[in-house]
């Protein structure tokens, strides 16, 4: 527009619209269609229309972009800037996280930006008739493709984030030092390399995504909160015997691991890849009494009723996640536990699909019977750790809080059966207590398409207190980044952890 004359060729040009702010009703378009109008410049009043899936600003006069667009058009999946006089593109547009398609053809753009690698879901950009010098001509011919990995590498990482907090829960653990002789658990899903793909995070730099890089930053993590107890999850059968194992064991650590059930069919090479769960305790302060692995499918099979239903049954079966679990014993400690502790620790990978939500239920029923099997009628307190990929709505968290689930609970009506668990719903007896309950379940996964909880931390709440936990990611030191993992976060989990002490009444009383 020109601006001497913004207000009559705005009204002339911009369809009139009481529905385009946020919150304000529906908006009945949701494309707008500026090509060749003899735009010399843009009025910020287009800002207004954040529902903007659409913007054609083709064949005018343009010579700048205006940062501010990019700013509040944050819905924008396709922009035309194609046939103009721009010189350059504002940093700002990587913030157009919902872009798909750009196209600036036959412009004046020398250069892009590199904020340019954050629009991780654009499909094309068309910018041929540029004499762009930036990024290297080697690269253009690659396409789409090339040139943002190229952008996207060569951006600088954010500020490193600040080391995470162990802050008390409560004025008594505050004030009187209640964490003295306490038990430090620590949770971790670490993203296994096998899929940490750029298909399935995009939006990563390749050299943040590589293992070699990861790796060492979830140890330098892991080991700078100096844990008695470590659980990790993805964690590849490799991994485990040829770096954790080896890297933990030189800090005071010894280790247990149950890989998933397929890689008991599988050959040396080809299990290598195969992820499972480890759980890590200090020697100095615990001693081994014994481990198990638990296959939720083969103790399905285990089960008359489960196999009543073969669609049900055939659900279940397919599905391959496993425990891991261990009987500590942890020694006296001098003014604080005079005697030894008997203790369980579990940990366990869920399924992750969304559509499984019946399946994530049973797996969950199917670990407690076992968890309450091998702790016995004089039940040994439990930690117990997991990647559950279930949110705090869910019938997997409904029955570890309540310790019931009702058959009419609606992750339970997908149409398949499961015997008892179908009939009668799920339960267990075993009191347990999530570690950050009181915060209302921090974020613990932040990935492009979904942050929420999928991560926990259970605790025996006749047996233990909890006195501090590892406090969570602020969601505000994330803003530069459209996703995890990334440069300073080496998976696209969050780290839990919390301190728990032993009860003085060792009955729980």
């Amino acid at each position: 527009m020109d601006p001497s004359n913004n207000d009559s060729n705005e009204q002339s040009i911009i369809p009139a619209d009481e529905n385009t702010e946020d919150g304000e009703g529906e908006s009945y378009w949701d494309a707008l269609d500026l090509s060749g109008v003899h735009l010399r410049a843009l009025s910020l009043a287009i800002c207004h229309y954040k529902h903007l899936t659409q913007l054609y600003l083709n064949n005018n006069a343009l010579q700048v972009l205006p940062p501010a667009v990019c700013l509040h058009l944050h819905n924008l999946r396709d922009l035309d800037l194609s046939f103009n006089l721009l010189t350059n593109l504002p940093m700002e547009i990587g913030e157009l996280q919902n872009l798909e398609n750009l196209l600036f053809y036959s412009n004046r753009i020398t250069a892009l930006p590199v904020e340019m690698g954050r629009l991780w879901r654009i499909k094309e950009i068309g910018h041929d008739g540029n004499p762009l010098i930036y990024p290297p001509s080697e690269v253009l011919p690659g396409g789409t493709e090339a040139v943002f990995a190229y952008l996207r590498d060569s951006m600088p990482p954010p500020p490193v984030p600040l080391p995470r907090k162990w802050i008390p829960c409560n004025a008594e653990s505050q004030n009187q030092q209640q964490s003295r002789g306490g038990i430090k658990v620590i949770s971790y899903n670490v993203l296994n390399e096998a899929y940490a793909t750029h298909q399935m995070y995009p939006y990563c730099p390749t050299w943040a995504l590589d293992w070699k890089h990861r790796k060492n930053q979830v140890l330098r993590q892991v080991l700078s909160h100096d844990a008695d107890i470590i659980c990790l999850q993805e964690v590849a059968v490799s991994e485990f015997s040829e770096f954790f194992k080896t890297e933990l064991g030189r800090m005071d650590y010894a280790g247990v691991y149950k890989p998933k059930s397929r890689a008991n069919t599988m050959n040396e090479k080809d299990r290598r890849t195969v992820d499972g769960c480890a759980i890590f305790y200090r020697r100095s302060r615990f001693t081994f009494e014994k481990d198990y692995g638990i296959e939720f499918s083969s103790v399905a099979m285990s089960k008359s009723d489960m196999r009543e239903s073969t669609e049900g049954f055939n659900r279940i079966m397919t599905r391959d996640n496993i425990a891991v679990a261990v009987k500590l014993k942890a020694l006296p400690n001098p003014g604080f536990l005079t005697e030894p502790l008997h203790l369980f620790v579990v940990n366990s990978h869920i399924h992750w699909d969304p559509r499984f939500a019946d399946v994530k239920v049973i797996q969950t029923q199917i670990l407690l019977e076992e968890m309450e099997r091998i702790t016995g009628r004089d039940p040994v307190p439990v930690i117990f750790c997991a990647d559950l990929n279930s949110t705090t709505d869910s019938g997997v968290y409904q029955l570890l809080s309540d310790g019931r689930l009702p058959p009419e609970h609606n992750d339970f009506n997908f149409g398949y059966k499961y015997g008892n668990y179908t009939t009668n719903g799920c339960s267990h007896s075993m009191s347990l207590q999530s570690a950050y309950k009181h915060l209302g379940e921090p974020m613990t996964n932040y990935t492009g398409d979904f942050k929420g909880v999928l991560d926990y931390i259970w605790f025996s709440s006749k047996r233990f207190k909890l006195t501090e936990i590892l406090e969570p990611v602020p969601t505000e030191s994330l803003k530069a980044y459209p996703g995890l993992p990334h440069a300073h976060h080496p998976s696209d989990h969050f780290m839990l952890g919390c301190m728990i002490v032993p009860k003085k009444d060792a009955r729980g009383k």
